[in-house]
């Protein structure tokens, strides 16, 4: 057996995620506000109720599309 073998997949699986809880998106964009990347919430502001439920609703509870929507990556 080599080390770094290719492995050889026969087909392909689709796993479901399930969206992201409102805590969970919520301390995610509280995370982007005190790192400086949310481009919605100045410094005075916090992560509302009003942004997580925007986000949930605009990226359908999903992680990645929420951070890159947050951080303008879109």
């Amino acid at each position: 057996m080599r080390l770094f073998s290719v492995a050889d997949v026969k087909q392909r699986y689709r796993i479901r995620v399930p969206e992201a809880t409102r805590e969970e998106i919520h301390s995610q964009l509280l995370h982007y506000h005190h790192s400086g990347q949310f481009f919605m919430v100045d410094e005075r502001e916090t992560v509302d109720a009003f942004a997580v439920e925007y986000y949930r609703t605009l990226c359908s509870g999903r992680m990645r599309e929420i951070s890159q929507a947050a951080m303008l990556q879109l």
